[in-house]
């Protein structure tokens, strides 16, 4: 008797000969595969041709099969030749070898079996397999022993589609690696219900446009990867209260009701270009009476998404053993409903040998069109040829766990942060606020706390993750006491602990619950009161007695929810104070994020895209409070492009790709609106920790000093001085100048401002000091991340006479001296024509300091820059609070050699001059500097205060071209403009407009601004580290053209 798998050999060997008689040898090379659909995916000519010759050379069995995607579990030991036929008969193998189906969808398993079947399936199989999985969260979601991606609704938080496409593209990688073609994400149904238990959190949220956009983000991602995507499930699941894996959800919507709400991201998808759309188990009768769900239905397969909506891409079925749909009659009868509903491939059918029994008997009925389904099949096959499948179908098993280990890490490390970031959500039940005067470098948590030496955490889990005691360190808390209490912990357990505790400070964290298991969505309600409600006296009814309730004020209660919204809808309830951090999912980067945002170190704050009324109305989702004076410009802003921030993102990433940069940051304003806020790259912490740049971080912005500072505090000294002289003499009002170098007392404000005082562009004293025997000296001159026991622990600790060169390195305070004394005798030239020099700044803050030093000494020590709420923003940063790792270090240094410059001035003459000068010296973020051009853009008036720190008519004066002495030139008095020259020879960018000011630095940054057009763009990088040769970011006009970008996609410039 011969064995069923040798006649699959012989149906597999047959198939394989008719093809080779035909023309074809699918093992045979025939094409390069596409490496990239990121402009939509589309057949190839090629591709078509040859799918067109295949196809017709298959009986129609075998291009029924090629329609059908068999289910797969790596778990399980393929199945060659068993005794038992009838199993057999059931395997996959033999649906791929005598059947010849056309893919295969993996389910739950481990990668290296995965990789393993799939190369042997592939091998059995006469044409290439398509390989599907369904990894919304990457190829975690089935896979064990691999890290997920970000859910859904965690990056719908974020709404941030540049994010969303580098996750996706970052899916595509792992995808490919495992030899996977198609991805059956993303989930683009717009959830608006918030029980319903099959999307919930595998959607972006509950708007149609930020739904559309992260989805779009996603897909381009997957498709730039070479990875097919499918926009999931048409026409929307999201308002549903059924689990079509149980039974079939009735959707009692109208069909124009589904196109204003639903129907949105799924155009948005067939625009972009999408691989494929997978058709959902519902029934919607307002639209289709004949009680057919989506999936089998003609009308919205065939009419609806085929015809009404153009859709040209692969058309497919949800899972047909879900029971929504396998109730509507036999699995073969099912799948044929599928097949003649206009579906490309059926997913998961659960009789394939009865389908194509049945399809064949139709067929001969006349209820078939085989060239319909030829021309499905022609669409298959050519998807094959350009995947490049018939070039090479095989994956190589080497390296594979390091490889997708690798591939994550590389995501976590350039966005693991920020989309933690960016999706955090702060809760504000209240508009309670701390004391306005706080120090910005202390932790608002504890400063709001009502006990500030002890902080009360309450752990409910199972356990109290090792990550959390580490990441509470970099806050120097006081006495940290920590409770675990279970999440089942009725109220008598929870009410007897906490009634133990001190009161003090309190921070609950929930960790553990299962609030992404759909059947178990809020938390327990015994929690919701210690949580949120105030203590008070509550009425038992069971006991008949008060029992007290603990729960605290919004001052001391804070609640980090690593979960899901939809969970906290109980809490939303209740309408007494608290303070909630969503953190949507328990990682080492939310948790960084939360603690962060609790203790006031970040203003990150993420969207609530889910629209919970009760978050929207009620509580204050303060996603904009700490930027102060500044808001987000949204999609109804004038002048306003949403695409703008992508095409900056993208353009600062591939600035990083290209080595300009290892960090940087990006705030442009629209109007006084945040049309972009980037943060790419990362810095090390003093401990060789890779950190991703936040907003937080801070940099040397080297020469903006010059207007941040310096200019600035002249303008605020011009308008204190009645009758101010610009073309007087310095010397006149300082006369110790004049008595020392009578040529340089001479040279005045005007020449000083527009660099035509003669003076040399800098002086080499850095070198002269090394020359004369200047040697840096360990010292320790403030508290240091490595000692956090001793301000001064050494002997040569002394900040009277020595000062910092980089951390633990000094010099002598004579020397800073001897530097002065050698500006104060340079001679000027008579030629006054136009040299950008830094002594002029120099110059003239030491003016200042002789005449106002109260003003200079606010610059310096950043009071000025607080009281407008530039938090970041001051001379010296390690003296005022800020650690050093937020700082982004500048260079590594071998002239002293002084090692690793962080939290001192790079710039050389400001670090002899004592890390204090009026041409660098000044730390700040993006969005610091970018609250103060604003200030100059709207001509002095502070939005925040509504008073005008400066009169109009000063920054009018400052701002505009100035001729200087030799009546030529085209800066300000103080600020930079454009020079209006073409090409590389434009300072800016070429014709930029002249009512643009502002100001570079040689670490690498910019700060403009342009009160004709509403703009204000703000740079920050530190491209000198960890060498100053690093000059790419000039030599190819970097910072300009993303200056022109704003302008062009903001139609501002032709």
């Amino acid at each position: 008797m011969v064995s069923i798998s040798l006649i699959c050999m012989m149906v597999r060997n047959c198939l394989m000969a008719l093809l080779c008689l035909a023309g074809f040898n699918p093992l045979e090379i025939h094409a390069q595969s596409r490496t990239d659909f990121r402009n939509g995916f589309y057949h190839s000519a090629e591709g078509l041709a040859y799918a067109e010759k295949l196809t017709a050379s298959l009986t129609f069995k075998q291009q029924l099969a090629q329609t059908l995607m068999v289910p797969a579990w790596s778990r399980e030991a393929l199945i060659d030749e068993p005794l038992d036929s009838a199993k057999f008969q059931k395997s996959l193998l033999y649906q791929i070898k005598a059947l010849g189906v056309g893919g295969i969808i993996f389910f739950q398993g481990n990668p290296l079996n995965e990789l393993y079947q799939t190369n042997y399936y592939q091998q059995e199989s006469a044409i290439p397999l398509l390989i599907g999985i369904d990894g919304e969260w990457g190829p975690s979601m089935r896979l064990t022993g691999m890290e997920k991606y970000p859910f859904q609704l965690t990056l719908g938080a974020t709404r941030n589609r540049q994010l969303a496409f580098q996750m996706g593209l970052s899916m595509a990688e792992q995808c490919k690696r495992l030899g996977i073609h198609i991805n059956f994400t993303p989930s683009v149904d717009v959830n608006i219900e918030l029980n319903n238990p099959i999307i919930g959190f595998r959607s972006f949220g509950s708007n149609a446009n930020e739904v559309s956009n992260i989805g779009s983000g996603l897909t381009e991602g997957l498709q730039t990867g070479g990875i097919l995507a499918s926009a999931k499930h048409f026409p929307g699941h999201g308002d549903t209260k059924t689990d079509s894996h149980l039974d079939l959800p009735v959707v009692l919507k109208s069909k124009s009701e589904i196109e204003q709400v639903d129907l949105p991201p799924f155009i948005k998808q067939i625009k972009q270009g999408v691989a494929s759309v997978m058709v959902a188990h519902l029934r919607i009768p307002s639209i289709d009476t004949s009680k057919l769900p989506c999936s089998i239905s003609p009308y919205f397969v065939k009419q609806w998404l085929r015809q009404d909506l153009g859709f040209q891409g692969l058309i497919i079925t949800d899972a047909l053993n879900m029971k929504g749909v396998a109730k509507m009659g036999s699995p073969a009868d099912v799948a044929l409903l599928a097949l003649k509903a206009g579906n490309d491939i059926i997913l998961f059918p659960e009789d394939v040998s009865g389908f194509l029994d049945s399809a064949e008997k139709a067929k001969s009925k006349g209820e078939i069109d085989s060239v319909e389904i030829a021309s499905r099949v022609i669409r298959l096959i050519a998807t094959k040829y350009d995947l490049g499948l018939f070039n090479d179908r095989f994956v190589n098993p080497n390296n594979l766990l390091s490889d997708l280990e690798q591939i994550k890490t590389k995501f976590n490390n350039l966005y693991g942060q920020e989309v933690a970031d960016e999706s955090m959500i702060y809760c504000r039940h209240s508009n309670i606020e701390c004391d306005a005067g706080r120090s910005p470098f202390k932790p608002t948590f504890l400063e709001c706390g009502s006990t500030k030496d002890t902080l009360q955490l309450i752990i409910i889990g199972d356990s109290i993750p090792f990550r959390l005691p580490i990441q509470l360190q970099q806050f120097r808390l006081g006495t940290v006491l920590t409770t675990l209490l279970p999440w089942n912990a009725d109220s008598t357990r929870i009410d007897t602990t906490l009634g133990k505790l001190e009161n003090a400070t309190r921070l609950f964290v929930g960790l553990d619950w299962p609030t992404w298991k759909l059947k178990s969505r809020a938390i327990p309600q015994p929690w919701i009161r210690f949580i949120i409600e105030e203590r008070t006296g509550i009425i038992d009814s069971k006991q008949n007695k008060t029992t007290e309730v603990y729960s605290f004020s919004p001052n001391t209660n804070y609640y980090i929810h690593f979960g899901h919204q939809y969970a906290l809808q109980p809490l939303l309830n209740v309408h007494n104070d608290c303070n909630i951090v969503i953190a949507h999912e328990y990682n080492q980067y939310t948790l960084n994020s939360a603690l962060r945002m609790v203790f006031g170190k970040s203003h990150h704050y993420g969207a609530n895209n889910i629209g919970l009324a009760h978050l929207q109305e009620n509580w204050n989702t303060a996603q904009h409070t700490n930027l102060d004076d500044i808001d987000y410009a949204h999609g109804n802003t004038h002048g306003y492009d949403p695409d703008l921030h992508a095409v900056l993102d993208s353009m600062m990433r591939e600035g990083l790709a290209k080595d300009m940069f290892p960090s940087a940051q990006l705030v442009v304003l629209k109007d006084g609106k945040i049309a972009a806020n980037i943060n790419v790259g990362s810095i090390k912490d003093m401990l060789g920790n890779e950190i991703q740049t936040t907003q937080d971080h801070v940099y040397d912005v080297a020469s903006i000093t010059k207007i941040a500072a310096t200019t600035l505090a002249f303008m605020k000294q011009y308008e204190n001085t009645k009758g101010f002289n610009l073309d007087a003499a310095l010397g006149k009002t300082w006369p110790d100048l004049a008595v020392q170098n009578k040529s340089l007392s001479a040279v005045t404000f005007r020449e000083l401002l527009t660099h035509q005082s003669g003076l040399p562009a800098f002086l080499p004293m850095q070198q002269k000091a090394i020359k004369l025997g200047a040697i840096s000296v360990g010292c320790q001159l403030h508290e240091t991340l490595s000692n956090t026991s001793s301000i001064l622990p050494g002997e040569n600790s002394n900040n009277e006479t020595q000062f910092e060169i980089s951390i633990g390195q000094c010099l002598e305070k004579r020397w800073s001296d001897s530097a002065w004394k050698w500006i104060l005798a340079t001679q000027p030239s008579n030629d006054k024509s136009y040299v950008y020099s830094d002594l002029n700044m120099i110059l003239l803050a030491k003016w200042i300091e002789q005449k106002n030093p109260k003003l200079w000494r606010e610059m310096v020590n950043g009071d000025f820059y607080r009281s407008i709420g530039m938090k970041n923003t001051g001379f010296k940063p390690l003296e005022y609070g800020i650690s050093p790792n937020r700082i982004a270090p500048t260079l590594i240094d071998s002239l002293w050699p002084r090692g690793e410059v962080r939290g001192i001035v790079h710039d050389p003459s400001a670090i002899m001059l004592g890390g204090i000068a009026g041409n660098a010296g000044l730390f700040s973020t993006a969005l610091d500097m970018a609250k103060l051009m604003y200030i100059l853009q709207n001509r002095g008036r502070s939005t925040k205060t509504g008073t005008f720190l400066l009169k109009p008519t000063t920054v009018d004066l400052f701002t505009k071209t100035q001729l200087g002495p030799t009546k030529k030139g085209y800066r300000g008095l103080g600020f930079d403009k454009p020079n209006g020259k073409e090409g590389n020879k434009a300072n800016v960018f070429d014709g930029a407009p002249n009512s643009l000011f502002g100001h570079s630095g040689y670490t690498g940054t910019w700060a403009w601004c342009d009160p004709a057009n509403g703009i204000t763009f703000v740079f920050l990088s530190n491209r000198t580290y960890p060498s100053e040769l690093n000059k790419k970011i000039t030599q190819q006009g970097f910072r300009g053209e993303l200056l022109k970008a704003v302008y062009e996609r903001l139609d501002l410039i032709k």
